[in-house]
């Protein structure tokens, strides 16, 4: 085998380590796959949320490092949920509140959804509007705006802590009206 000078070595080394591929810069803090896979998290926990669908929302949140979140009730007044028992029997309420009046919820995505993430810490942001279809027709529209934290653990990306806020008034549209469509899914 031929011997290499110093500097050939250098740059062989060099040559070696910049195309790796796989391998990750020591200064490098965001991690594109994960984010990926966050905003996939975030994409299922969406259709869940769409199905009212409980179980899978509850799956979906982290068992452990839950972080305190805040919501408003009709009346504009905060609560404050501190564990994740408390949020799910908030999201429970509304839900069977919706659903006692026969209505049905989408969010729709104003912009498409950021997420930032290292191997197993993500913060996701979105801008959508959630509807809530009536039997009448009407369609109640609000705009909102969205901060999710998930983690990854052993049991895969979890959400400890999201926060969402109307971002706007919300505005009735009728079945004869078509403003608050063509927005996209999910």
């Amino acid at each position: 085998m031929r011997k290499l000078s110093g500097m050939a070595l250098l740059a062989w080394v060099l040559v070696g380590c910049a195309g790796g591929g796989a391998s990750v810069r020591q200064d490098q803090v965001w991690d594109a796959r994960a984010a990926s896979e966050a905003e996939q998290v975030m994409h299922h926990f969406h259709h869940a949320w769409d199905n009212m669908d409980m179980v899978a929302v509850e799956k979906a949140i982290a068992d452990d490092g839950f972080l305190v979140t805040f919501e408003f009730t009709e009346q504009a007044e905060a609560v404050r949920l501190a564990t994740k028992q408390e949020l799910l029997a908030w999201l429970k309420k509304g839900f069977d509140d919706i659903k006692s009046r026969n209505a049905s919820t989408v969010a729709i995505p104003q912009t498409k959804m950021e997420c930032r993430a290292t191997s197993n810490l993500a913060v996701c942001i979105e801008e959508c509007d959630i509807i809530v279809q009536r039997p009448d027709g009407v369609r109640e529209v609000t705009p909102h705006r969205g901060t999710s934290v998930l983690r990854k653990g052993q049991d895969g990306w979890k959400f400890t802590h999201w926060h969402v806020s109307e971002s706007g008034s919300r505005r009735l549209v009728s079945r004869a009206d078509t403003t608050g469509q063509g927005h996209g899914g999910h």
